[in-house]
């Protein structure tokens, strides 16, 4: 759990605050979050792009509350794509309550969804996926949560609320049999906005996802191997391409510590809770002992293979000094011997022609 008591809390189930460089990619949260204004399930306010996240918690907060993003702004090319979330949002406040972006402002939104309900408990503009959109452009997504408001009427089944009128929509889609709105948008300056919302059913929706139309779960998922796979570090220790030669240490380290000390049940409670994290802990030692063991096992072997290695090489490279030495000088002897009897034999003929 995520929370802040800050009126102006900008708070996010991952990040509070962004500034206007750099991106979120292959991120998610199951925080559930709550704050006054500026609340997201996974960043409370961002100029940047954020892309292939999702969130699962509750929101809880004033102004601007979203599933995902409590406020998105157009940062240095920034948009938001291949997102989602699925936790149900509560705004108390008046100005912007979405399943997935509390208020969205210029930064295009593409292949996004949203499933959890929205629920206005004051005066509020609300949206299935957008509360609030200031020249929002939303292509290929859709909302399929219940909008309800206690008061007022500004309410969407995609976005709640349009300030000005140059948002674009595009393949856009509410399901009307479960977001009990009769619009896709709910009130504002849309009379000029270029696209269209259309209201299906559950079953339209899931044709939709199926034929590739709308993003679903598990092309939003797809991130998720990679993301195991960054927390696990893999190690040659072989000189070959044998599997067993590879050590593999996963860095993960999840321990959620929501302990509670404010009663005695309670703090029997979170006693237990410590013992099992104190036991995971250990379990990773051990893991993290074992793996440095093997490591220390294989930087040894390493080491004799790559003696025996150097002692092959300077076998077959290098010269033996004494026994070249020994070859060069019966060589030289050889050869002189050989000059020795040619000389003799060359003068033998002359020496017989002077006897005669």
């Amino acid at each position: 759990t995520v929370s802040s008591s800050y009126y102006f809390s900008e708070v996010g189930g991952l990040i509070g605050s962004t500034g206007f460089y750099g991106s979120i990619s292959y991120c998610y949260s199951t925080a559930n979050v709550s704050g006054g204004d500026y609340v997201g399930g996974l960043v409370g306010s961002t100029r940047i792009t954020v892309k292939n996240c999702y969130a699962t918690g509750n929101i809880q907060g004033r102004d601007r509350i979203g599933g995902l993003l409590g406020y998105s702004s157009y940062g240095v090319g920034s948009y938001v794509s291949d997102s989602y979330a699925t936790g149900n949002v509560i705004s108390t406040g008046g100005n912007g309550g979405g399943g997935l972006v509390g208020e969205s402002e210029s930064a295009p939104i593409r292949n996004c969804f949203a499933t959890g309900n929205v629920k206005l408990t004051n005066y509020d503009v609300g949206g299935g996926l957008i509360g609030k959109g200031d020249n929002a452009r939303v292509y290929n997504s859709y909302a399929s949560g219940k909008v309800t408001v206690k008061n007022g009427d500004d309410i969407g089944g995609l976005i709640g609320y349009i300030s000005i009128s140059n948002t674009q929509t595009t393949d856009c889609y509410y399901n009307k049999e479960t977001t009990g709105c009769a619009n896709g948008l709910g009130g504002g300056n849309f009379a000029d906005t270029p696209g269209y919302i259309e209201g299906v059913s559950s079953a339209r929706i899931e044709e939709l996802i199926k034929d590739g139309t709308l993003p679903s779960y598990f092309e939003a998922k797809k991130f998720q191997s990679q993301l195991e796979e960054t927390n696990v570090i893999k190690y040659k220790a072989g000189i070959d391409s044998n599997p067993k030669s590879e050590i593999k240490l996963d860095l993960s380290f999840g321990l959620n510590l929501d302990v509670d000390f404010s009663t005695p049940k309670a703090a029997r409670d979170s006693l237990t809770k410590i013992d099992e994290y104190l036991k995971k802990i250990s379990e990773k030692q051990t893991e993290f002992g074992a793996a440095y063991n093997r490591l220390e096992f294989a930087l040894e072997t390493i080491g004799i293979s790559i003696d025996n290695l150097t002692s092959t090489r300077s076998t077959i490279r290098d010269a033996d000094i004494a026994e070249e030495s020994s070859a060069y000088i019966r060589y030289q002897i050889l050869q002189q011997a050989a000059t020795t009897l040619m000389a003799t034999a060359n003068q033998t003929p002359s020496i017989a022609l002077q006897l005669l």
